[in-house]
């Protein structure tokens, strides 16, 4: 069942998770790697600021309950077409977060994937510019 009632977020909150995109965004930054030991499943390490980021997602509410498995055919729509995402606003921005965090659960790797694909990080951009306006309006 999906939850419409979403935590409200304000700048702060924002600026917490706006604090990773520099970090990111450096070149040849690792987000982590691939282990492979012997006789074990491979599994993914993530960096100390993914994992802290990971961890920022959740404390700062951008995680929310919605039914993001059913939202998927949305969410491949934003990424396999970037002009969308000029247009998200900051549901859509949580939304996409949400699910890519929740897919990690489900997919070693996947939101260490996403990160030096350079998906997430065009999606912290569009914060960047949500937060932006938001200070313009303001």
């Amino acid at each position: 069942m999906e939850n419409d009632s979403v935590p409200d977020i304000g700048l702060q909150q924002i600026d917490a998770i706006l604090a990773y995109l520099p970090i990111f965004e450096q070149e040849d930054y690792k987000f982590g790697q691939w282990v492979e030991k012997r006789g074990q499943v491979p599994y993914f390490s993530e960096s100390q600021d993914v994992i802290e980021f990971h961890l920022a997602l959740y404390r700062e509410k951008f995680i929310f309950e919605f039914d993001w498995m059913k939202w998927g055919e949305e969410l491949e729509r934003y990424k396999s077409k970037p002009d969308m995402l000029e247009d998200a606003d900051l549901r859509i921005v949580r939304q996409i977060l949400t699910a890519h965090s929740r897919a990690d659960r489900f997919v070693e790797g996947h939101f260490g994937g996403e990160l030096k694909s350079g998906y997430i990080i065009a999606v912290l951009r569009r914060l960047q510019a949500i937060r932006d306006d938001m200070i313009s309006d303001a």
